[in-house]
């Protein structure tokens, strides 16, 4: 979860969040999962 967490307010590669985001559920293994994928110009 620290690896996710380090992510929120940081800009990074869309493919390194996901994997990130899907190593985290495959180790935790959560009941709910959830995300958002903001953009800004």
């Amino acid at each position: 979860m620290n690896e996710l967490l380090a992510l929120i307010g940081k800009e990074s590669a869309l493919p390194k969040v996901a994997g990130v985001l899907r190593r985290t559920v495959e180790r935790d293994r959560p009941a709910v999962v959830g995300s958002l994928h903001a953009t800004c110009s």
